[in-house]
């Protein structure tokens, strides 16, 4: 998890006075399948299918009527202050939630990836979340990838309609998220994981617009936005894509007043982080378009 933190300093004391910021880290990371039909959940089909990929992998827990399923993962381990050294869980549970529609609408919206996604969960009437626990002291790039070993077993043993994924505010298709699996690449594994999201800015200036990933907070990395006008949404997504990627591999590593290379060959558009514009609240690196494109009061402090 990064931290980031806002100083304010007082000459005349020279005291400096931290204030700490959310930064949308998740203790617990989690997604939701839905399903037309309830499943019939078996622990040791799923136990089968989770030594395919993780080799030390033992039931926990198993409450048939409470509908819960609960693994320990050995080769997964979280170190604490004390030295004690816990193995990462992972949970199934079906949930009494009833499943409205109108509830997913703003994932819906921004589901870029699978524009079927409304016609795909009309007809599911259950849910079942699907979530690590005693995990988030993992590295992130771990953390993610026993979730996601975990999430394939599932699917390919009991599969969903649809997965709304809850850290990137968007509904997944199932089968394109296992074939995404196959790549071995962190462009694979990023699938479902992170989003980029566009929003037209209606109540501003003409052709404004903003765009954001969502996700990489989740994990304990900083998301990124654009604030901008009149420019391709399609290559500022890129632009976004590819710098997600970027700080999944190497971490928070782009400082204030860094500059990144925009739509134009060349081109430098400085970053800075500062508090995300659109929900959830979270601490994003905002990419600074330029004079002639920024957004807001960006072409004032360029």
């Amino acid at each position: 998890m990064f931290n980031w933190k806002k100083k304010n300093e007082e000459k005349e004391d020279n005291i400096v006075e931290e204030e700490i910021i959310e930064d949308g880290f998740r203790p617990t990371y989690n997604v939701e399948l839905l399903y037309e039909k309830m499943p019939n959940f078996s622990a040791d089909a799923l136990l089968k299918k989770l030594r395919e990929s993780c080799e030390n992998v033992e039931i926990l827990t198993e409450t048939k009527d409470k509908g819960l399923l609960a693994f320990i993962f050995e080769d997964y381990l979280v170190e604490y202050k004390d030295n004690k050294r816990v193995p990462a869980q992972c949970i199934i549970a079906k949930t009494d939630k009833v499943i409205e529609l109108k509830s997913f609408e703003s994932s819906i919206q921004q589901s870029w990836e699978w524009r079927e996604a409304g016609e795909a969960i009309e007809n599911c009437k259950y849910s079942i979340l699907v979530s690590d626990m005693m995990a988030a002291g993992l590295e992130y790039q771990s953390r993610l990838e026993l979730f996601q070993k975990f999430l394939v077993a599932i699917l390919e043993e009991f599969p969903c309609n649809a997965i709304h994924w809850v850290p990137s505010g968007q509904i997944v298709n199932p089968i394109s998220y296992i074939e995404s699996q196959k790549d071995s690449s962190n462009l694979g594994h990023l699938y479902g994981a992170v989003n980029v999201r566009f929003f037209n800015i209606s109540n501003g200036s003409e052709n404004e617009m903003l765009m954001d990933t969502v996700g990489l907070a989740a994990l304990g990395i900083p998301d990124l936005q654009c604030h901008f006008i009149d420019l391709d949404p399609g290559k500022i997504g890129s632009i976004l894509y590819n710098y997600a990627y970027y700080l999944f591999e190497n971490g928070d590593v782009i400082e204030d007043g860094h500059t990144v290379e925009g739509t134009e060959r060349g081109g430098k558009w400085k970053c800075q982080h500062e508090f995300s514009l659109v929900e959830p609240q979270r601490i994003v690196v905002d990419m600074n378009p330029g004079r002639e494109h920024a957004a807001g009061n960006r072409a004032e402090i360029e």
